[in-house]
């Protein structure tokens, strides 16, 4: 096993802190949700007293359920999500960089909701511009992701220290991050579903399928939201304006952690 750097502590250290209260408050919402029972509809097998209930029933016209109906306990609540982060060469400013904020949260949020049964990839993201054609197309960039964190994988130190270890280098192209963090999510097996995608920047040629990306989300159970790291107020405002319901902006590790962790929270109605 890796040992982490005392800046990296020093990060995680920081945003862990701040997800406490936060995560406490999702592992109720959780266990709430894997304690409520339902009812299936079964066939049921007939014997003769079951026939004779079943008949003064119809005579009194009443409906007889308990021929039909059993109750079983719901199977273990489980939510996952996808994370596709901006690996373009504006996310190494900063020092810490950006890159290595975002991938702190990653792993705190990650690795505290790892416990509660919520399930998680994560990969970075950046584009081969040798191939791009028309400005402003969607599909003009072929996207190059490198995962981080496998569904079937554990969040550790390894993986922590293994993913610090990248360069952010590459171009922004935000629909690139949504479609691999979509394709990421979609082989996830839970009943709630969200796919993250976060960038620092401005794309103008994604905005006027900010709204259609959403909607094909939505169409196939998934919920999708962009995080903008940025303290640029116009660039956060470019993308609420497109699709308000679906951007959180935030400016540090510990929010972005915070904001995340909510998402997740929102997944199941309050009680």
């Amino acid at each position: 096993m890796k040992n982490l750097t005392p800046k990296q502590k020093t990060l995680l250290d920081s945003v862990d802190v701040g997800l406490r209260p936060q995560a406490m408050k999702l592992r109720r919402m959780l266990m709430t949700e894997n304690m409520q029972r339902t009812t299936e509809i079964e066939g049921a097998n007939l014997n003769t007293s079951s026939i004779t209930d079943t008949y003064m029933s119809i005579k009194r016209n009443i409906e007889n359920r308990d021929r039909y109906e059993t109750f079983m306990r719901i199977p273990s609540v489980k939510c996952g999500f996808s994370f596709a982060i901006d690996f373009s060469g504006s996310m190494s400013a900063g020092r810490p960089n950006t890159w290595e904020k975002v991938l702190s949260s990653a792993f705190a949020v990650g690795k505290l909701v790892e416990t509660m049964g919520v399930i998680s990839s994560c990969s970075i993201v950046g584009v081969d511009n040798s191939v791009s054609s028309a400005s402003g197309a969607t599909d003009s960039y072929v996207p190059q992701a490198i995962m981080i964190k496998e569904t079937n994988e554990k969040w550790n130190d390894d993986l922590f220290c293994d993913a610090w270890q990248y360069q952010p280098s590459t171009s922004t192209y935000v629909s690139q991050y949504i479609m691999v963090a979509l394709d990421m999510v979609k082989k996830i097996n839970a009943q709630k579903r969200v796919a993250f995608f976060l960038t620092d920047g401005e794309d103008h040629g994604v905005y006027p399928y900010l709204r259609s990306f959403v909607d094909i989300a939505k169409a196939q159970g998934i919920h999708l939201v962009g995080i903008i790291f940025s303290e640029n107020g116009q660039t956060k405002d470019r993308y609420l304006r497109e699709i308000p319901k679906n951007i959180i902006a935030v400016k540090d590790p510990k929010q972005l952690g915070q904001k995340m962790i909510g998402v997740l929270e929102g997944l199941f109605p309050k009680r």
